[in-house]
């Protein structure tokens, strides 16, 4: 039987229920913003944890020792893995490829939305090339074998889980922080919106533990969470959500795009500042005793400027979304990330890279600590900045020696002169970095052939964290103790 709980609170009209229909209400109450203006939010939230989501998740992200190790892969069984994986680099229906949109990789979504195995493995025939569809078939299929028990044994604990999400979602404290959120994010009336909530179990070493994909807020799980983190991870995945419908985000970049390098900087992140800023609020709110200096992200720059923030709504007011919350945050990174501290990982935080093959953007993109990467290979006809993508977007480009003394247009287009001469026969990889007229990185990695750009690619994507921003031209690269 479902019981389903319509509550109405500071502008929100929220129903919940468990893991079944929900029936919306025809009416939404409404109450004033941070500015004052009316607005409404309905939403309906389910919560899942079907076993075709712990399957694609244990597929696309699990260690090959660990399923051979723990679930009794054989080596056989993991030679299709790996082709799966191979053929998972082409599954993309846009030209530009974005690891942080489902949009983008439709399969990822049939491992959530199937009821059944035999269900995920037709919706992935679906939106992947035919000559895949054999090597779909036989990775799922021996993934499915290996992994049923241990699926079985983390019954109880998923249940469980999902229990207290539920009960956790029930919570008045939790409605009025939602509300905080609709409020922050200055959203305009909508329509009724579905939210599903999906637990998967994460492989053990996996390194992300919730993402968004359209209305669905991923959540990975292990045995050595609990409830309480859980929800604070839903509740960044909602804020990421609700924001994303927001009409500030756009005069946010704008605004940003006009600071100089540290508006650059700063709207690379302040998404995520945002959502783990909300974060800790969850936490605080389920468990008042929980610590603000906890890490909840795991990146010094996010976390820390997420706790001030924090503090500083606590002291103060919550700045809305938009250009004044541009500029406390720019405040806040001048404050506890000045310039002298950038690294590459900074500049690249959002990025879209332009590679001359498909293998050297995957290379990049499964290094890359990034937040946000769109990739387009093999280079285009013409480079510029994808649609709906942030105005001061940094660019990299991943090109052969010979394509770049061949196509000036490559950026950084200032360089290419100062890159020939530093070039020499062309043997030792070349670093060039310039900014765009809104001071917008803009850098290429030029190698002599493919196997160099390919190793070099690798290298400078797993050490962006500790590679100081460069001075403006071209110099010669490779990583080593006087780069770290």
């Amino acid at each position: 039987m479902c019981v389903a709980q319509r509550l109405t609170l500071l502008g929100l009209v929220l129903v919940f229920a468990s893991a079944c229909a929900t029936t919306r209400p025809k009416h939404a109450g409404s109450s004033g913003d941070a500015r004052g203006k009316a607005h409404t939010l309905d939403l309906s939230f389910d919560v899942r944890a079907p076993y075709t989501a712990t399957l694609l998740n244990t597929l696309e992200g699990a260690s090959l020792d660990w399923l051979n190790q723990t679930l009794g892969f054989s080596s056989n069984d993991l030679d299709w893995i790996k082709r799966y994986r191979q053929a998972r680099q082409g599954w993309t229906s846009s030209p530009y490829f974005g690891h942080v949109d489902a949009s983008f990789v439709p399969h990822l979504r049939c491992g959530y939305r199937a009821n059944n195995v035999n269900a995920m493995l037709k919706c992935m025939r679906r939106v992947t090339p035919s000559s895949d569809h054999h090597i779909i078939t036989q990775a799922i299929a021996r993934t499915d074998t290996h992994l049923r028990t241990h699926w079985q044994r983390s019954q109880p604990f998923l249940n469980k889980l999902r229990r207290l999400t539920e009960g956790h979602l029930q919570n008045t404290n939790i409605h009025a922080l939602i509300g905080r959120i609709a409020q922050f994010a200055q959203l305009k009336p909508k329509t009724s919106q579905r939210v599903s909530i999906v637990m998967a179990l994460r492989p053990p070493q996996g390194a992300r533990l919730g993402r968004r994909e359209d209305n669905h807020l991923i959540v990975e799980v292990d045995r050595d969470q609990s409830d309480i983190s859980v929800m604070s991870t839903i509740m960044h995945e909602l804020t990421h959500y609700l924001v994303r419908q927001s009409p500030s985000i756009a005069p946010l970049e704008a605004h940003l795009a006009t600071q100089e390098r540290i508006g650059t900087i700063t709207a690379n992140y302040w998404n995520e500042i945002v959502a783990t800023a909300f974060e800790h609020l969850a936490r605080h709110t389920l468990s008042p005793r929980n610590s603000a200096q906890q890490a909840l992200y795991g990146d010094w720059v996010i976390d820390t400027l997420a706790r001030y923030l924090v503090e500083h709504w606590q002291q103060h007011h919550m700045q809305p979304l938009g250009p004044k919350l541009g500029d406390q945050l720019i405040v806040l990174m001048n404050q506890y990330w000045p310039e002298k501290y950038w690294t590459l990982k900074d500049a690249f935080f959002r990025v879209v890279v332009f590679a001359e093959d498909t293998p050297t953007l995957f290379a990049f993109r499964h290094a890359s600590p990034g937040q946000a990467l769109w990739g387009l290979a093999p280079l285009p006809t013409s480079f510029v900045r994808p649609e709906n993508t942030p105005p001061s977007l940094s660019t990299l480009a991943l090109t052969l020696d010979s394509t770049w003394r061949q196509r000036p247009e490559i950026p950084p287009t200032t360089l290419h002169d100062q890159q020939h001469a530093n070039a020499g026969k062309g043997k030792q990889p070349i670093l060039c970095w310039s900014y765009s007229t809104n001071d917008a990185p803009q850098a290429a990695l030029i190698a002599a052939t493919p196997e160099s750009l390919h190793k070099t690619t690798k290298e400078l994507a797993r050490h962006l964290a500790q590679l100081p921003v460069p001075q403006e031209g071209c110099q010669p690269w490779s990583v080593n103790e006087r780069h770290l």
